[in-house]
This record gives structure tokens, C-alpha cells and sequence, in this order.
């Protein structure tokens, strides 16, 4: 019965992905999701005027693995705001 189950929630959860994808992970709202997005946009900025990954790392006393990590995400209007994505169980 379990295994069935099992089965079953995987097949769902695989025919909706396509629509968490779009949505992607909800976003938390506290103090570390801010300064999160802070950080990010700051790194973002300073790219955009051409500064390098090493230059930002230093003026933002970063580790240049962490500014790697925050260039490699593209700023999006919906990382600005919390997304509620709606349970599909429900």
C-alpha cells in the first residue's frame, strides 16, 4: 500500500514541476532574506558598472566564492517580492 502511495505522489509531484520551475522556491521574509537580497544587489550593481568578481569581493569584504555564487543568480522582479506558490494537494 505504501509503495503505492509512494508511486503515486512521485507521478503528481513529476507532472507539476514544470510549474514549480516557473514559480521557483517561495521566498522567506526576515532579516537574512533581506540582507540577502541586499548583498546580491550590491554585487549585481557593482557588475553592471564593470567591476570585476575579485574587485567586489574586496569592497564588499566577501569571499570571492560568495560573489561567484551571488553573480551566477540573475536578478529577477519576482526575487524582489514573496511569491506564494498555491499546494497542489490542496
Amino acid at each position: 500500500m505504501w509503495h503505492n502511495f509512494g508511486e503515486a505522489v512521485l507521478k503528481e509531484l513529476a507532472g507539476h514541476s514544470p510549474c514549480w520551475a516557473k514559480a521557483g522556491p517561495p521566498l522567506q521574509d526576515g532579516k537574512r532574506a533581506q540582507a540577502t537580497r541586499e548583498r546580491r544587489h550590491q554585487i549585481h550593481d557593482l557588475l553592471s558598472k564593470g567591476v570585476g568578481l575579485l574587485e567586489c569581493a574586496r569592497r564588499l569584504n566577501l569571499a570571492l566564492n560568495t560573489v561567484r555564487r551571488y553573480a551566477a543568480v540573475v536578478p529577477t522582479v519576482a526575487s524582489s517580492r514573496l511569491v506564494q506558490v498555491a499546494s497542489a494537494l490542496a
